[in-house]
C-alpha cells in the first residue's frame, strides 16, 4: 500500500460552508431586477455554472443581461458574502494534523 503524499480539497461545501454566502449574493442581484428567488431553490440549483443559474432565475437568454448580472454577482459576492462564509467544523484542526504528517494539501 502506498502513502498518501497529496489531497486536493474542494473548498464550497468541503472546507466550508458557503451555502448563505451564495443565497446571500444570489437574492440580492435577483432583487435587483425584480426576480424574488426562495433560498430554498437557490441552494437546490447550486452547483450550476454561474450563467447558467442566473438564467434559470432570471428567466432570459440575453447574453449582455446575464454577463452583467454575473459580474454583479461575484461583486456582490466578494464584497458583502464573503463575510458570510463559515469553516466547518475540526476543518483547521484536520488540516493542521495532516500537514504536521507530510502530507501536502492543496
Amino acid at each position: 500500500m502506498s502513502k498518501i503524499r497529496c489531497i486536493i480539497f474542494d473548498f464550497d461545501g468541503t472546507i466550508a460552508n458557503t451555502t448563505p454566502c451564495i443565497q446571500h449574493s444570489a437574492i440580492k442581484i435577483f432583487r435587483e431586477v425584480g426576480v424574488e428567488a426562495d433560498p430554498a431553490a437557490i441552494a437546490t440549483n447550486m452547483g450550476l455554472p454561474l450563467q447558467k443559474f442566473i438564467e434559470l432565475f432570471v428567466k432570459s437568454d440575453d447574453a449582455a443581461t446575464i454577463e452583467r448580472l454575473c459580474q454583479r454577482y461575484e461583486e456582490v459576492y466578494r464584497s458583502e458574502g464573503i463575510d458570510l462564509v463559515q469553516l466547518f467544523d475540526h476543518v483547521i484542526e484536520t488540516l493542521a494534523r495532516l500537514k504536521e504528517a507530510g502530507i501536502r494539501l492543496t
